[in-house]
């Protein structure tokens, strides 16, 4: 009885010493840091996607965009803008996500013109082209405009961890918030790392680029126009490597595209790094690069002459 005691007792000590350890961890990782709300950031966050949530749940395929009837008169000319949560709004509010505000500009500009938003969480440009296949062709497009981000080459090939642990180990962040935050991002980090190295391999790209080959097929099947936008989130240098391998890949199968990195460059520069967010807890395209995105597109468009002049309004401001 007594060495069961002890050993309870040692167990204890050893328990405490543990937990002791790790408070002691978590606030030298505050150490010369700022500190800040990270639940009040994180309540402001998933206030917004409830809000695109709950929105969504009214769209038959959960686009955070009203519901569109599958007619469509000849009188008018019909635009999607299809990607994944860039344009879902992931963390950002309905009426500042880029295909909203492109649909905006377009109508003070064009009459009897339509901008679909097609967008999903996590959707690749395979999961993309799957749905136009099966669905999106229903709604008769004149142009569908992809937003390509930097991970959209996942064939489905690869797996990396799902960001789904942070929420269930919430209690973690209550007792040990900042230990437990970079704990996890560091294996989410390097698991995301490994996994865009292999989305970019030669024998990836081979199996995107044929990808790229069908969906240019579309055009003269569907009878319509079609073209990427690749929109980098911020001024990471990443993007001077990876986005000139898709131009090569867009270019070799005829497609039609805009890469917005090298804009950005020139008239984003001097912003703040945070400014570049949706909101503090969440690193997705906030409202200034939205409004670029959305600008840009608007300009390519025009020069593009996708839109016929008949549906044109007469003065219009380009700048609206």
């Amino acid at each position: 009885m007594a060495i069961k005691k002890n050993t309870y007792f040692k167990i204890i000590v050893v328990g405490f010493t543990v937990l002791i350890t790790l408070f002691i961890l978590d606030t030298f990782l505050n150490v010369n840091k700022q500190v800040t709300d990270k639940n009040n950031y994180n309540f402001i966050n998933d206030s917004i996607n409830k809000a695109n949530q709950d929105f969504a749940l009214k769209n038959p395929y959960g686009f955070t965009d009203i519901e569109r009837k599958k007619e469509k008169p000849d009188s008018v000319y019909r635009i999607a803008v299809i990607g994944d949560s860039y344009i879902w709004g992931d963390g950002l509010p309905y009426q500042k996500v880029w295909s909203h505000k492109l649909g905006k500009k377009i109508s003070g500009k064009y009459k009897n013109v339509e901008v679909l938003s097609w967008g999903k969480n996590g959707w690749s440009t395979l999961d993309e082209y799957n749905f136009f296949i099966e669905n999106g062709y229903k709604y008769h497009i004149n142009l569908m405009l992809f937003g390509f981000v930097h991970n959209d080459t996942d064939m489905g090939d690869f797996k990396h961890l799902n960001p789904q642990w942070y929420k269930r180990l919430g209690f973690m962040y209550k007792i040990l918030p900042r230990l437990t935050g970079a704990v996890l991002d560091y294996l989410y980090n390097g698991s995301y790392a490994r996994w865009m190295k292999k989305l970019y391999t030669e024998e990836n790209l081979e199996k995107y680029q044929d990808l790229l080959y069908k969906i240019k097929e579309l055009e003269k099947k569907q009878n319509m126009q079609i073209a990427f936008i690749l929109t980098p989130s911020d001024l990471n240098e990443e993007y001077k490597v990876l986005f000139p391998k898709i131009d090569t890949l867009l270019s070799k199968a005829h497609l039609d595209y805009i890469d917005l990195f090298p804009m950005m460059q020139e008239k984003l520069a001097d912003l703040p790094p945070d400014s570049f967010k949706a909101n503090p807890a969440n690193a997705h395209p906030g409202n200034i690069v939205t409004e670029f995105y959305a600008n840009e597109a608007m300009t390519y468009i025009i020069q593009k002459k996708y839109i016929d002049s008949s549906f044109s309004i007469i003065n219009s401001d380009i700048s609206k």
